[in-house]
């Protein structure tokens, strides 16, 4: 699942993230044909998860979501956390990564942003919080 964490407030205004309840039990995704939704038109079910500056959104990571548009001067700020079990293969979300490449390539996604955590700074963490980063470590 994933957990954003709001640092700033989240707003309609200020593009709060969009999430469509329920859509982590379809059987269609957005970023495929199979999904004749056109993008640039809203989802019928969409909402905007919107917060105050401390809040938190706890969601499936499988849920169609997307961030919103920004129209205000203002930056929208959160840290996502994302937790799963120590045996699945997320090399589909580093970004290098051969699977990465091929998922961007087959759905047009753009590269993830999440940069992997230098060996240096793994090398600092807590005893007890390394293994919540050792399968997103440089190298």
């Amino acid at each position: 699942f994933t957990t954003l964490w709001m640092l700033s407030p989240f707003s309609a205004k200020n593009g709060a993230t969009v999430i469509v309840p329920g859509s982590h039990r379809m059987e269609t995704n957005p970023s495929t044909e199979s999904c004749s939704h056109d993008e640039n038109t809203p989802y019928p079910t969409e909402i905007q998860a919107t917060g105050e500056a401390g809040s938190v959104l706890v969601m499936d990571s499988r849920m169609w979501h997307a961030a919103g548009a920004n129209r205000s001067d203002s930056a929208r700020v959160a840290m996502a956390i994302r937790f799963a079990p120590w045996w699945l293969n997320l090399n589909g979300l580093r970004p290098g990564s051969s699977e990465r490449a091929r998922q961007m390539q087959a759905t047009g996604l753009k590269e993830n942003e999440v940069e992997a955590v230098k060996p240096e700074v793994f090398a600092g963490l807590p005893a007890d919080v390394q293994p919540l980063f050792e399968h997103w470590v440089e190298g």
